[in-house]
């Protein structure tokens, strides 16, 4: 999609160019999301939300939502937007 490819196109710009990363941040791809993490991230990445990603993976509403706080926090992200660029970065989501 469109969406897509902007957020890959401004997410792969660095912020100040040659400025090394923040000592406190992990490389993103040093991150280690658990295989249900994977799934729930490539799901809420193609536009899922709780309610219905829950069903699909056995889980309650709930512990979905308990997943995605965990992703949102490994990874740094705040937002649906940076997971769906996380997502499309790993290759979870086409």
């Amino acid at each position: 999609s469109i969406a897509l490819r902007l957020l890959r196109h401004f997410h792969a710009a660095p912020a100040v160019p040659g400025a090394p990363p923040a000592a406190d941040e992990a490389a993103p791809d040093q991150v280690k999301l658990t295989q249900r993490e994977a799934d729930v991230l490539r799901l809420i990445a193609k536009g899922y939300r709780a309610p219905e990603v829950a069903p699909l993976l056995g889980l309650t509403p709930s512990t979905v939502s308990s997943y995605v706080r965990d992703i949102y926090r490994k990874l740094g992200i705040t937002s649906r937007a940076e997971a769906t660029m996380e997502a499309a970065r790993r290759g979870l989501v086409a």
